[in-house]
């Protein structure tokens, strides 16, 4: 190769993933903003995981993975993504912090789950349920953790409090998702590889 030679230019469908991931980052980071605080460990209700939950659909799990760690990353060094307009490390140790990790791996397994094969309403409900499987059970670990004195509360409230609203979460996000996966033309493969 020469040492003048350019490199080459993104193609359309590099260019399309690179927007998908940092609008999907961006709006999870609105959904973020828009919270309603609770009286269970100072973690507020959120559109943020509605925003996941679209994400691990309409996008592979390579490109959903992405998102969530652009949105990660960003809230790591100081970017205020998170509720309530916080940024920072801190916000990994705090009451918020095992969700926040929950997402990264939910979405690359929404993302995974999804998109085996042509889309199938079970199949996103599949996914969007062990999605938040593992939210919820990484979050709920991590407050355990933080208050190991009051697990059994931790865990009756941690939970009780939010799947109603995560359940209406997830049938809105259903339509949404799929509106995005027209929008991307996300091609479908038998293992679900992109």
């Amino acid at each position: 190769m020469n040492q003048h030679s350019k490199p080459s230019p993104l193609s359309l469908q590099e260019v399309q993933n690179i927007v998908f991931v940092a609008l999907m980052a961006a709006l999870i980071t609105v959904g973020a903003w828009i919270a309603v605080p609770t009286p269970f460990f100072g973690v507020p209700v959120v559109l943020q995981n509605y925003f996941v939950y679209v994400t691990g659909l309409a996008l592979s799990w390579r490109l959903a993975g992405g998102a969530l760690f652009l949105y990660l990353a960003a809230g790591a060094v100081g970017l205020p993504v998170f509720a309530g307009f916080a940024g920072g490390w801190g916000q990994f140790v705090g009451p918020t912090g095992g969700f926040l990790l929950g997402y990264l791996p939910a979405a690359i397994l929404m993302g995974a789950v999804s998109g085996v094969k042509k889309p199938a309403l079970w199949r996103d409900v599949a996914a969007m349920l062990l999605g938040t499987i593992v939210i919820y059970g990484m979050g709920l670990a991590w407050l355990k953790h933080l208050f190991p004195e009051k697990a059994f509360w931790a865990l009756a409230v941690g939970m009780s409090g939010f799947l109603v609203v995560d359940c209406i979460k997830m049938a809105a996000s259903l339509p949404a998702a799929r509106l995005l996966r027209r929008m991307t033309a996300r091609p479908q493969t038998e293992e679900g590889q992109q």
